[in-house]
C-alpha cells in the first residue's frame, strides 16, 4: 500500500471534517462560482473531493458537479450532506492519477493542497488527465504549496487538536528530490493512535508552469490567495488557473 493511501483511507478521515473552517469553505467556493459565471462554465469536477465540502456548496450554488475522490467512507459522508442539502452530485470513487474523462467538464477543481502525492511521473499523468477532462476553454484551477511558499515558513514540527484528536508532525525537506518527507501521529482522546507516513513533491513556481504549458495550458494566471491578488514572494499558498 502506497503511503497516501494509507493516510487518505485511514488516517486523514477521522480529522477530515475539522480541518477546514466555514469560512474557508465560502471563500473557496466564491472564487470558483465567480469563475464560473464569468466563463458561462456549467460542468465541474472536484479531484480529490474528500467528505464534499467544496463539491455540495458549489451544487447548492447551482453548478453541475462530479466529485471524485479515492475514500468510499468520505464519499458516503458527501452523498449523505448532498442528500440533506438537496442537491446533486455525482460522487465517484476513483484514483486521480488514472481518471480517464475526455472532454467531460467546463472547469477541474483541485484544493487545499492536494498535488505532489505521488512519483514525478504521476503527478504529470494527473496534471494530464485534468487537461484531458476539460473541454476547449475549460479552466484548471489548482491550489497548491510550491517551494517559494514552503520553505520560507518550513519548519522540522507540527502539532493541531482536532475536537477529539491530536494530529503530531515531523518533517524533513530532502533538497535532492525536492519531496516533504513527513510522520504523523493521530491520538485519539479514546486511546486510538494511528501512524502514518507521507511524502509530497513540491515544486517550484517554475517547474509547475513548465508542466503545466507542457501537458497543452496556456493563459496561466497565478493569485496569492481566493480574493484574486496576484501572487508575490511571500504567499503561504499559490491558486493557479490554467486554459484549455
Amino acid at each position: 500500500m502506497s503511503w497516501w493511501q494509507k493516510y487518505f483511507l485511514e488516517a486523514y478521515p477521522l480529522i477530515s471534517r475539522q480541518i477546514k473552517s466555514e469560512d474557508s469553505t465560502f471563500e473557496e467556493t466564491q472564487f470558483i462560482d465567480y469563475w464560473m459565471q464569468q466563463n458561462n462554465y456549467q460542468t465541474v469536477l472536484d479531484v480529490p473531493c474528500s467528505h464534499g465540502r467544496i463539491a455540495v456548496t458549489l451544487a447548492a450554488m447551482g453548478h453541475q458537479v462530479t466529485a471524485l475522490d479515492i475514500n468510499p467512507d468520505l464519499l458516503e459522508i458527501g452523498r449523505e450532506q448532498a442528500k440533506n442539502r438537496t442537491v446533486e452530485v455525482d460522487f465517484i470513487q476513483g484514483d486521480m492519477i488514472r481518471m480517464d474523462y475526455k472532454e467531460a467538464f467546463d472547469m477541474v477543481v483541485c484544493i487545499f493542497n492536494s498535488f505532489g502525492y505521488f512519483t514525478d511521473a504521476e503527478n504529470e499523468a494527473f496534471l494530464a488527465n485534468a487537461y484531458h477532462s476539460l473541454k476547449k476553454g475549460g479552466t484548471f484551477l489548482i491550489e497548491s504549496h510550491i517551494t517559494e511558499t514552503l520553505l520560507p515558513i518550513f519548519t522540522p514540527y507540527g502539532y493541531w487538536r482536532y475536537e477529539d484528536c491530536i494530529v503530531i508532525e515531523d518533517r524533513t525537506f530532502d533538497y535532492k528530490t525536492n519531496r516533504m518527507e513527513g510522520t504523523w501521529t493521530f491520538v485519539h482522546d479514546d486511546g486510538r493512535k494511528i501512524e502514518s507516513d507521507s511524502s509530497v513533491r513540491i515544486y517550484s513556481y517554475n517547474e509547475l508552469m513548465i508542466l503545466l504549458e507542457k501537458q497543452g495550458f496556456k493563459n496561466i494566471q497565478t493569485f496569492g490567495n481566493y480574493q484574486g491578488d496576484p501572487f508575490v514572494f511571500g504567499d503561504d499558498m499559490i491558486l493557479i488557473a490554467a486554459e484549455k
